[in-house]
């Protein structure tokens, strides 16, 4: 890697990557786009993606929504009919990573197959700054099963309360207890009306750690699925370090959307704040060349500020791993408070 003094004093970090990927494995990765979407506002995660792809063999399939898509996938709402689309897409390939369309790649070396573990069809991961279930991004085999996991999921809009659900984030933890645990418990049902009168996020979160503890006692509630631990997964959201990465723990990140980008860091975003959005970018520039991206000589550039050492995003991390920690008590106590009220 290559160190140098850009405009303004600013460090740039350099280098040509060059991939030692086999390429006997038929993987993709795919994006769901409708049909007005402003790609300008995530360029930075679509053309790493896409040069990413391009230089290790995989297929970057990015599906733009059709007339002919809305007649296959009917779904109201483009969280819930994305994944109907991947159920049809997923038949093609051996391996299949969705992503959201803001997630790119700040670490080319990185292979996907370091995620991809063969005993299981789908491996989902949980959130790093809360306890959720990531719907942004997942890895799934095609197998039967999977694509009608993924098929049934997405008709699962049906099933949505007449209240603040969160869409496919909320839904995801009810729909993988009713489907894969085979008898429903009490608690379940309980958690069931806490989400159907959820009013806010502190609702929502509320009925979503019911849920969690709920699959916590069941936890070889199905032999086919794995859910990664936090940091553990190929990808976390980009707000967690503001834009700090590092070689060997990071691979993509999710929220690289211009309009939450901080191009000056002389304003100062904290760690572990309020703030779930802002990030400052870890690129220098992103010139993309597809011809130098195929022929492996594409030069990738990043801010060298932003590369820390393990310990540094250890921290880090650690500060959010608190905060979610005792943000995931205090939605404990508010679930017990709505159980209550329910009762009553």
């Amino acid at each position: 890697m290559k160190i140098s003094v850009i405009g303004d004093g600013k460090k740039e970090a350099s280098m040509q990557i060059r991939s030692k990927r086999n390429r006997s494995r038929n993987i993709a990765i795919a994006s769901v786009l409708t049909e007005d979407f402003d790609e300008s506002n995530v360029i930075k995660a679509l053309s790493s993606m896409r040069c990413y792809a391009i230089l290790h063999g995989y297929t970057f399939e990015i599906v733009r929504e059709t007339p002919q898509w809305r007649e296959r996938c009917p779904q109201a709402d483009i969280m819930f009919r994305r994944h109907c689309i991947i159920s049809y897409v997923l038949p093609k390939y051996e391996w299949i990573l969705f992503v959201d369309t803001d997630v790119g790649v700040v670490n080319p070396t990185r292979l996907i197959e370091e995620f991809i573990d063969d005993k299981y069809d789908l491996i989902f991961f949980d959130r790093f700054f809360n306890w959720e279930i990531s719907c942004s991004s997942f890895l799934a085999r095609n197998s039967t099963e999977t694509v009608e996991f993924i098929k049934d999921f997405a008709e699962y809009e049906r099933n949505l309360p007449n209240s603040f659900h969160g869409r496919d984030n909320g839904a995801i933890h009810f729909y993988i207890v009713e489907r894969l645990i085979a008898a429903i418990s009490k608690n379940e049902k309980k958690c069931r009306e806490i989400w159907d009168r959820s009013k806010n996020y502190d609702d929502l979160f509320a009925a979503e750690a019911c849920m969690r503890i709920l699959l916590s006692e069941n936890e070889q509630f199905n032999p086919h699925m794995k859910i990664l631990s936090k940091g553990k997964a190929w990808v976390r959201d980009v707000f967690l370090t503001r834009g700090m990465w590092n070689w060997q723990r990071d691979f993509m990140l999710h929220g690289l959307k211009n309009q939450w980008l901080v191009r000056d860091k002389n304003v100062k975003l904290q760690i572990a704040s309020h703030d779930l959005s802002r990030w400052y970018d870890p690129f220098t520039r992103l010139g993309f060349n597809e011809s130098k991206c195929v022929a492996q000589s594409q030069i990738w550039h990043w801010d060298a500020e932003l590369i820390v050492d393990e310990t540094n995003l250890d921290v880090m991390l650690r500060k959010q791993f608190m905060k979610a920690d005792n943000w995931f008590h205090k939605s404990v106590k508010e679930m017990q408070r709505s159980l209550i009220n329910i009762s009553s």
